[in-house]
């Protein structure tokens, strides 16, 4: 998931990484009974205040995303859009990205969102033979028309999947050291998928809806936390009490 973009402002004041190197991921997955995953739709927030922890070799990077993916054990292939916090020649970053295969290179391509935005993407199959097409539709409140289409070159797959992802490097740290990293969001200013007017949506033969999303925090179960309410998905860093 590490993009490396132009830089685009200041060298925030983050903090220089523990010497023990994390990842996690939380994630919502939707698995259609009888069915495929042919589409997913959410507004995600991007969040600009929180921090990233920096040294001389590594840089740390957060990014949220929906996407439609393979199921493990079927093979590893995906397709997704979204936002993400990374350096770039030590520089901070916030940008929209999307990313198709195995999800490297990942491909920024606007950098300057406000604060608590909310950009609206979509992943659809469509064409024949069938592709997965990865649309970003702005900020303006729906998944449109207009909508740009951001890329269409990854065929669809079997046993699809759907998900709201959050994912970070130098996350959790071992005993000993100090967790420094701030990224995902505290209890009162959460990442969101969703929002009061649109759902995180699936779509699959019946078309568009609400769907049942199971949650999963695979390595740091103590500090990351998610929740699901009547307008979508929420995660948060739950150290994080600034």
């Amino acid at each position: 998931m590490l993009a490396y973009a132009p830089a685009v402002q200041a060298v925030p004041a983050d903090p220089s990484c523990t010497s023990s190197y994390t990842y996690d991921f939380v994630f919502w997955t939707w698995t259609p009974s009888g069915d495929d995953a042919n589409g997913i739709r959410a507004p995600i927030k991007l969040r600009r205040d929180g921090e990233l922890c920096t040294n001389t070799s590594n840089y740390a990077f957060n990014a949220s995303w929906i996407g439609i993916y393979q199921q493990p054990g079927t093979g590893n292939n995906l397709a997704q859009i979204g936002v993400e916090h990374d350096f770039a020649n030590g520089v901070g970053h916030w940008c929209r990205f999307w990313a198709v295969g195995t999800g490297f290179p990942a491909h920024d391509y606007y950098c300057a969102d406000a604060d608590d935005t909310q950009i609206y993407f979509k992943i659809e199959v469509t064409g024949s033979p069938p592709v997965y097409a990865i649309y970003d539709c702005g900020t303006a409140g729906n998944f449109g028309p207009p909508c740009t289409l951001k890329d269409s070159s990854q065929g669809t797959f079997a046993e699809p999947i759907g998900t709201g992802t959050s994912e970070v490097d130098y996350s959790c740290v071992n005993s000993g050291d100090v967790p420094v990293i701030r990224m995902m969001g505290q209890g009162s200013d959460r990442v969101w998928f969703g929002n009061s007017s649109w759902n995180i949506d699936g779509k699959d033969s019946n078309g568009w809806a609400q769907r049942s999303w199971t949650f999963n925090s695979p390595f740091c179960t103590m500090d990351y936390q998610g929740a699901t309410s009547t307008d979508g998905l929420r995660t948060w860093d739950a150290r994080n009490t600034s």
